[in-house]
């Protein structure tokens, strides 16, 4: 994801971004869910913008999607049902 918002946004850059963006928010848990709908409203907004779109609020939002599916994958929860299978 991070290679496809690198600016200066492209259209085509855009349309898989928000592929992936959809993904996320239809199959990640809740938490990360939430962060893929909100992702797919920033990607909105820049392509509303067109050339001058500001692409922090994507970038802050996937670095959030990475920290919490990071967090998600790395839990005591998922760890024990990884090894134990």
């Amino acid at each position: 994801m991070e290679g496809l918002i690198r600016p200066p946004l492209l259209p085509s850059q855009l349309e898989r971004a928000n592929g992936l963006a959809l993904a996320i928010a239809r199959n990640a848990p809740d938490a990360v869910a939430m962060l893929g709908t909100r992702l797919v409203r920033a990607i909105q907004d820049a392509r509303a913008a067109g050339e001058s779109a500001d692409i922090r609020p994507i970038a802050l939002i996937v670095a959030q999607v990475r920290r919490r599916s990071t967090s998600l994958y790395n839990s005591p929860r998922l760890s024990a049902t990884r090894t134990s299978g």
